[in-house]
Parts: C-alpha cells; structure tokens; sequence
C-alpha cells in the first residue's frame, strides 16, 4: 500500500494516476467527505478523509503502508510541525520509504514557503526513515490557472515581471517520477532537483509560444498586487498563506527562478522529459472544456 496524502490537489491526483498505471494499490489521504467524493474515478484503493494534522488521522492512513508520498496543504504556514508529526509517525511504524513532495531550492529565506520544506527536508535527513526528497521547480500546467482570460482577451497576465526568467516542467513528469522512486529500489537519500526546460523561459516567451498555437496575439503584462490578491481562487486563504504567496511573487519579480536541469527528471524516468512547447501541444489537443480556467 502506498499513500499518498494532499491527494485532492493536482499533484497528488497525478501522482495516483501513476501509481494506478504501475499498478500500485493507493490510500489517498483527503481533507473531507467532499475531496474524497471529487477523487471517485482515480482509482485509490481507499480514500480516507481527515485532517492530516490529527496523530490518530496520521497513524490510520500509515497503518499496514510501504511507502509514503508526502505532500502538504500548499503554502500552510505549520507546514514544519505537519512535517515533523509525518516523520516521528512513520519512525514509529517504520515506515519503508518515506518521499517527500518538496520544492526546488528550498534555501531561500525570501520565500517562507521554501524555508519551511527546507525545515521538513532537514527534519528528514536527521530522522532514521528511508527517504527521497522530489523537488520540483515551477509547473507548466500553471498556465491553465488563466486560460479563459488569456484566450479570450489576448493577454497573459501575473504580478511579477513578464521578463523574469523561469524554469518549469511538467506535473505529469514528476508524478512519473514519483511513482517511480516509490516503487523501485536505489533512491534513498536522493534529492532530486526536477525541471524540463533546457534553460529559464520568461512569460513574455511564453506567450510567443502561445501565441503560434492559438493562432492569435497573447501579450504578456504584470499585474498589481492589490486586484491579484482578491481573485476567486484564494477565497478562505489565511493571511499567512498570503504572505507567502506574494513573498514568491515579489521574489520571482526580483529575481526570476532558474532552478535545476534536464538531466536529473530524464535519468528518473528512463526518457527526455517533456519541454514547454511540448506541454502545450499536449495541452491544445485537449478538449475545450479540459483547458478551460481554475479562476
């Protein structure tokens, strides 16, 4: 049994996906009835709902587990003490494999966010588990947060510089990947940057891109801070989580997230990974409503 927890978000649905296509049995941890009804027809062997920061929630979706494929509530702020309630429970059910869904370059105090992985990662490295660290750069599947806006009215719109030079790949990639260093032996102390793009690609470049498979202008701007933070998507986000939010934006503006290489996801996956253009001809060959804006 392999669990997999933050199994409601779009990363730890990819991940099961994989695990389902290796044919792995899965327990996905969720947050409520309403999650676990949103993940019928993934596949999970059991879908457990419950709060992930509850000892006796922790202890049941580790009962009879191999492997774990850790990932936390995006931009919690308690995201160390998550972390460390993870580990001292899978010390205490010794627990095989304990892989960690961290970030890349975790050791940029600018960014909270980071520094708490960073916190989880550390915490890991000096407990007594088995454990691999994946640490993923920016996802290209990002893209489709605004595609209502950015092809309805031409525009490619964030509040950080359009010219800020980032590394990306692909959520399908590292799910692969996942599943893979879950599943076979020889990755225990790995920590394994993952990106697919041979160098940074900015949104101004971005939308050159778009802009050849839409067939029309997409036009890349920045967007202030005051409206951004009031969009739909962030409804019930603490203040925390804000914090971080706009500290990753404001750093990105500043200087831009180059992190990681090709070599590392093509070694993992026995394959080239996939680049950005690539992603996006996947992405237009969708149907229309698949495509269509989280926001």
């Amino acid at each position: 049994m392999i669990v997999v927890t933050g199994a409601a978000g779009f990363s730890g649905q990819s991940v099961i996906r994989a695990l389902k296509r290796a044919g792995r049995p899965v327990r996905a941890l969720v947050k409520n009835a309403a999650q676990a009804a949103a993940l019928q027809g993934l596949g999970a062997d059991h879908v457990l709902p419950g709060d992930m920061r509850d000892p006796a929630v922790v202890r049941a979706a580790l009962a009879g587990a191999q492997a774990l494929y850790f990932i936390c509530p995006r931009f919690a702020e308690d995201e160390p003490a998550i972390g460390a309630l993870w580990i001292r429970a899978a010390e205490d059910a010794r627990l095989p494999r304990f892989v960690y869904h961290g970030v890349a370059h975790p050791y940029i105090a600018d960014m909270p966010h980071h520094w708490d992985k960073l916190a989880v990662q550390l915490a890991l490295e000096r407990s007594s588990l088995p454990f691999t660290v994946l640490q993923p750069t920016n996802y290209m599947r990002n893209v489709t947060w605004a595609w209502n806006r950015l092809v309805e009215g031409g525009i490619y719109r964030l509040p950080y510089s359009a010219d800020a030079p980032l590394t990306w790949v692909d959520a399908d990639d590292v799910a692969e990947a996942a599943a893979r260093v879950l599943t076979e032996p020889g990755h225990d102390c790995g920590i394994y940057e993952l990106c697919g793009t041979d160098g940074a690609i900015t949104r101004r470049q971005l939308c050159a891109l778009l802009s050849e498979r839409l067939g029309k202008t997409i036009r890349a701007e920045e967007a202030g801070w005051e409206d951004w933070q009031h969009l739909p998507r962030y409804r019930g986000w603490t203040p925390g989580q804000m914090a971080r939010l706009k500290a990753m934006f404001d750093y990105y503006g500043r200087h831009g997230f180059r992190a990681g290489n090709t070599r590392v996801l093509a070694m993992l996956l026995g394959r080239a990974q996939t680049g950005y253009a690539q992603y996006l001809d996947g992405l237009m060959r969708l149907p229309a409503h698949a495509r269509q804006a989280v926001l």
